[in-house]
């Protein structure tokens, strides 16, 4: 089984490093999406499903 994770964030150093965390520890266990807009963020979580949404403050 595979789980969809969302990250939001708008600093790009930022997000590539948290992707790449959370890509390196859940190996074939997680499915990493990331957007940096807010607007597109709200739009993947009206059209798609996900199990976790991380938005980096």
């Amino acid at each position: 089984m595979s789980y969809r994770i969302l990250i939001v964030e708008d600093m790009p150093e930022l997000l590539d490093n948290v992707c790449a965390f959370f890509r390196g520890e859940g190996k074939d266990l997680l499915e990493v999406v990331s957007c940096s807009v807010g607007d597109e963020a709200l739009s993947k979580v009206t059209n798609e499903d996900f199990d976790l949404m991380i938005l980096l403050y």
